[in-house]
């Protein structure tokens, strides 16, 4: 995304960055959670300008809770649409709902916490 994107930009300069993430129309639950989840990442000392952190909220109206997350790859669900002569749009069907990896950040978002991810410029979820 273009928000984790800005992070990872941020690093190149050795700076400390965060993406903060949320289903459209679901800001309400960032509004209500935005302090606790920055006072988490703070206690925790989990800034660094070795990594990014990429936070995703919840979509419902509540967080049960805030999870150390790794990366849900979706890669294998990636299609390409032709859309004229030598023109392709990439697709995804997604369907989060069956991800079933505990631990993964999709999964957690999805059982109503709010997922924190260390992210690298390698694309590579870091552990802890």
């Amino acid at each position: 995304s273009g928000t984790v994107g800005a992070t990872l930009q941020a690093m190149t300069f050795k700076k400390k960055s965060i993406a903060f993430s949320c289903d459209i129309n679901h800001f309400k639950i960032v509004d209500k959670y935005f302090d606790l989840v920055m006072e988490y990442i703070l206690n925790n000392h989990l800034l660094s300008d070795e990594y990014s952190l990429n936070v995703n909220f919840p979509t419902g109206e509540i967080v049960k809770g805030i999870k150390i997350t790794n990366i849900y790859y979706r890669d294998k669900k990636t299609f390409y649409e032709s859309v004229g002569e030598n023109l392709y749009i990439a697709r995804r069907n997604i369907n989060d709902n069956e991800c079933n990896e505990i631990g993964s950040d999709v999964y957690e978002v999805h059982h109503d916490n709010v997922s924190i991810t260390k992210i690298n410029k390698t694309n590579q979820f870091m552990e802890g």
